[in-house]
């Protein structure tokens, strides 16, 4: 068993690796046994995508693409911040 583990482990870690993930082992560390095997079942482009789809819904998974795969497709938390920094501006709020 623990030796099965492993393999979602690695093959996860090699899938984030592939899809440009900056520290995979810290993003492992913060997902469940779930979210590892459906990583380690997926391949780079298709976690990609997958990766889009839950930032889209999911706060864990805005924080895990803004802090580890910065400039990869996804929900952009800087370009969010900054166009709703421009429209405060232009209606004169401050932010």
């Amino acid at each position: 068993r623990n030796q099965r583990e492993r393999h979602f482990f690695f093959r996860a870690r090699r899938v984030l690796t592939a899809a440009g993930c900056r520290a995979p082992d810290a993003v492992l560390f913060r997902c469940n046994t779930a979210d590892i095997h459906a990583i380690a079942a997926a391949g780079a482009q298709k976690f990609l995508a997958e990766l889009r789809r839950k930032t889209r819904r999911q706060l864990k998974w805005q924080v895990l693409n803004y802090r580890f795969f910065r400039g990869r497709p996804g929900y952009d938390l800087h370009a969010y911040r900054d166009k709703h920094q421009t429209e405060d501006k232009d209606h004169g709020g401050n932010t």
